[in-house]
């Protein structure tokens, strides 16, 4: 928790979080949690309970949202589909989970999700012929694959024993096997190659046509190498285990660049430059989101060292997280104020190492920091309310306004994280693999 210098920016943050609660009922109450972010009000419920916001309002609101998530695990199956824990079935299962801790209820009903999620991994994966040269980033990822999973359900030990184990073990295979290399065109290539029809978007199949390798922490290997750091840290050290996390470093080490003193990786490298082990310039990303961007890789960094004891590498990489934060606003490359592609997703990078003695130096910049979320977040609620036809544009989906509440791209994901920085709420850290 920080305790800022300037009251007046800790109202704003305040008022902004009551705001963004107040809208989130009325719109509950109108009927609106039908739509798919039914997750996401379970989520703000969470957080309006620990600050202790309309806590039994919030707490009814949560009640009911799980009392719907019953229902469609029951009518609906969904625990049979999508597992994604961001916005599938995982995610269900960690706000129910979060729900539970925070008021002591349902303790079984989450128990009893959290197994059918296990279960689903297990068969997904058991079942699977492991044809590593049809990787898509959605298979290992950490937002609807198997590093998400694994980071998640690591939590959960207190499933039966031999569920739990087995499940665990096959997702650590399956991120291991992962590192491994087959023949693409000749060469060698790392499993996780992606080739170029499965690739997701157009461009990228214009800009990559041998396929790609994916760095950034949402689609990128640095979610698998967390996620495998974290069950090291929890004993399964095996050394294909260890083994795995020191070539996936290395992989990371390889194509990290240095400019003006600071860290970057590209976002995509493609195969040529993987051959060549050269990064191309236009191949670098300079926006420094959660995302795709060097505060994301960073912070998987700094936790993957932590979690292998590796105290000297963490001070390290601390101190270059220190770095690529203290740039000028406008070399940030950012304009969205959401956690996935703009500026709260730093906020959360800075609240990583904020109370630190390697993060003093950043908290000098807090306030404005602060102050650019709340005033871009307002100039983006204006637009979707004056002109809700421009929700959906030529250049994307508008982000971070009020009424927009996922996680990754809405309120939400901006009020978790001045939930942190002013009343010391951290669960949702755990979504993003940064805590």
């Amino acid at each position: 928790m920080y305790e800022s210098t300037n009251k007046e920016t800790g109202e704003l943050a305040k008022r902004y979080i009551k705001k963004a609660f107040d809208k989130a009922e009325k719109e509950f109450e109108n009927n609106v949690s039908e739509s798919m972010c039914i997750y996401d009000y379970l989520l703000l419920s969470c957080i309006a309970m620990e600050i202790n916001y309309k806590y039994e309002k919030w707490e009814e609101i949560g009640y009911s949202v799980c009392l719907t998530i019953k229902e469609y695990v029951e009518r609906y199956g969904i625990h049979r589909e999508n597992y994604s824990m961001i916005s599938g079935y995982g995610y269900a299962c960690f706000c129910v989970n979060y729900y539970s801790k925070v008021t002591g209820r349902l303790k079984n009903f989450s128990s009893n999700l959290n197994m059918l999620l296990m279960e689903g991994v297990y068969e997904k994966l058991h079942n699977s012929s492991y044809d590593f040269t049809q990787t898509e980033c959605n298979d290992y990822d950490c937002i609807s694959g198997i590093a998400g999973n694994l980071y998640y359900l690591l939590d959960c030990g207190r499933l039966p024993k031999e569920l739990y184990k087995k499940s665990i073990y096959e997702m650590i295979d399956y991120l291991v096997k992962l590192t491994g290399k087959h023949e693409y065109k000749g060469s060698e290539v790392y499993n996780f190659h992606i080739k170029p029809e499965k690739q997701f978007l157009d461009i990228e199949k214009k800009e990559f046509p041998n396929g790609n390798f994916n760095f950034g922490m949402s689609h990128g290997m640095v979610a698998p190498l967390t996620a495998l750091s974290k069950a090291y840290a929890r004993g399964y050290n095996d050394i294909e285990v260890k083994d795995a996390i020191v070539r996936l470093k290395k992989f990371y080490d390889d194509f990290r660049i240095e400019e003006n003193g600071v860290w970057y990786w590209p976002s995509q490298l493609s195969y040529e430059s993987f051959l060549k082990k050269k990064v191309r310039h236009d191949e670098i990303q300079y926006a420094a989101s959660w995302c795709y961007g060097n505060t994301g890789v960073l912070c998987g960094l700094i936790i993957t060292a932590a979690n292998m004891g590796r105290r000297k590498e963490e001070e390290d990489l601390k101190k270059e997280l220190v770095k690529a934060m203290s740039l000028k606003i406008e070399k940030w490359y950012l304009l969205s104020p959401a956690i996935c592609h703009g500026y709260a997703s730093l906020l959360a990078g800075k609240l990583l190492i904020l109370n630190e003695e390697e993060g003093t130096g950043l908290r000098k910049s807090v306030e404005t920091h602060v102050k650019e979320i709340i005033r871009l977040s307002e100039y983006s609620t204006k637009i979707a309310e004056s002109f809700p036809d421009q929700i959906e544009n030529d250049e994307g989906h508008l982000e971070g306004y009020i009424g927009e509440y996922s996680l990754l791209n809405g309120v939400t994901g901006i009020v978790a994280c001045f939930a942190e920085l002013f009343y010391g709420v951290t669960e949702y850290r755990k979504l993003l693999m940064i805590g």
